[in-house]
């Protein structure tokens, strides 16, 4: 039985093929995207008390993501509009992984329908 790649494996896929080659991002834009994906695996990792090299894919679920993004904004004071940002970044990877991963296309899905948060007036 074939082995399913690891979450690294489609990390690396993600900014050196899909990014780059087939959605054309700038490199500002795939900067911006692996410092919020950066930032998602070591909070997800001290939130497991792990290494970020152990991270599975399973271990970054909706839950995960919501707690993240909760956190950027109440202990990093980031704006509505930055957590925005950061949940655009997460989204699109989470995408690749859907076209990629469809074992796990429910965690994926549950995810993806992470709401923006609206900003304050």
């Amino acid at each position: 039985m074939k082995r399913a790649p690891s979450l690294f494996a489609y990390v690396q896929s993600y900014f050196t093929q899909y990014l780059p080659k087939q959605r054309g991002a700038s490199v500002h834009t795939i900067r911006a995207y692996r410092d919020a994906l950066t930032m998602l695996f070591k909070f997800v990792a001290e939130q497991r008390g792990q290494e970020i090299a152990f991270l599975q894919i399973g271990d970054i679920d909706a839950d995960a993501v919501t707690r993240f993004l909760d956190h950027i904004e109440a202990q990093r004071s980031n704006s509505a509009a930055t957590r925005n940002c950061r949940r655009a970044a997460i989204r699109g990877f989470f995408k690749h992984l859907l076209r990629n991963d469809l074992a796990h296309s429910q965690q994926f899905v549950r995810v993806l329908a992470i709401p923006a948060k609206k900003a304050r007036q």
